[in-house]
């Protein structure tokens, strides 16, 4: 079955803009963590389509994966890979040559690619010819457009923690290689790019969600001012707020461990909205540089909030631009659950 023939494609044009999007092929460890990222239009069927790797040492087939009764996600991911990754298609751990080696999407089957198939341009729609700091492999590199580089997955320092990926997502075009970044993985997810410096109050903002969701950020010399079994709070200096009563200068942290309270942190991972709580999450990177001084908490009285539910006057339930900060009350009873998540 072929893709102008396929009755499961539902929009040939769409599964033609379909490109690889990230490869990671050394991992840490034993190779557990390997992948190939497709991106392309969300919920585009891959009916047609078949996945090949291609081993430098010979210039030969290695693996092939038909890609029929697959589609991208509501966010145009598909994610090949090994099973810790959770993929939409697995393959066992360390099956993903470290390079020179190539990973190629064509129109077709795995049964048109036994494995020793020689390198063609066939039906070829979209290839990366990695490395990692290996000699550039001319048989392979005429699976991409003429003038294209070999990506080095070393490009960044650090192979093992780094993965090769178009920044921004699926830009460059097919069999074009120049807009591959050597950045932290970020599987099925958006390729960021580096992390954007920012502090508490702009990734928090001044609406109801960050206008952060969902990227990498670091953000730097922070106090922590509280830990938790599942992570920290932590909160700008006095001396560097922005003194914006509508933005929050403080955050929730999500992580295994913790630093101590009064501590000074840098820490950079994804801004996440988790039932409207922002917080990092994802394995953040957490940084102890120093000590600081806690913040002043902000007094709850009869006045702040707002007493008016009707007209309120910070974020959408007059508690938003307090998320994550000290606060005290004096003289206050607990009304209602007051633990996490209501209870």
């Amino acid at each position: 079955e072929n893709l102008e023939t396929s009755s499961e494609c539902s929009d040939p044009s769409a599964v033609l803009a379909v490109v690889i999007n990230e490869v990671d092929s050394d991992t840490p460890g034993a190779d557990t963590a390997e992948f190939v990222e497709l991106f392309g239009s969300p919920n585009t069927p891959l009916d047609g389509l078949v996945l090949v790797l291609f081993n430098g040492s010979n210039d030969l087939s290695y693996a092939a994966f038909d890609l029929d009764g697959f589609s991208t996600d509501a966010s145009g991911f598909f994610l090949a890979g090994n099973s810790s990754l959770t993929p939409d298609l697995t393959f066992s751990d360390g099956l993903l040559q470290n390079g020179a080696d190539a990973v190629a999407l064509y129109r077709g089957n795995a049964s048109d690619f036994p494995n020793s198939t020689a390198v063609t341009t066939a039906n070829l729609q979209d290839a990366v010819v990695y490395d990692t700091n290996d000699a550039d492999d001319a048989g392979l590199l005429v699976l991409l457009n003429s003038g294209q580089p070999q990506v080095n997955e070393s490009g960044g320092g650090d192979p093992a923690a780094h993965s090769s990926q178009r920044i921004p997502n699926g830009d460059g075009g097919q069999r074009n290689t120049s807009t591959y970044t050597q950045i932290p993985p970020t599987p099925g997810a958006i390729n960021a790019g580096p992390p954007e410096l920012a502090e508490i109050f702009e990734i928090q903002g001044s609406g109801a969600a960050s206008p952060f969701d969902g990227q990498v950020v670091t953000t730097e010399a922070n106090v922590v001012t509280a830990v938790s079994p599942d992570g920290f709070f932590m909160q700008t200096p006095e001396a560097r707020s922005d003194g914006d009563p509508l933005t929050s200068d403080g955050i929730f942290v999500f992580t295994g461990s913790a630093p101590t309270v009064g501590d000074l942190v840098d820490v950079t991972g994804q801004v996440v909205e988790f039932f409207a709580f922002t917080e990092f999450s994802n394995n953040p990177t957490v940084t102890v540089t120093g000590t600081g001084t806690l913040p002043a908490p902000v007094v709850f009285d009869a006045a702040t909030p707002s007493p008016d539910p009707t007209t309120p006057s910070c974020g959408i339930d007059n508690f938003e631009c307090f998320e994550g900060m000290l606060v005290q009350v004096t003289g206050g009873a607990v009304g209602t659950g007051n633990q996490h998540f209501g209870t």
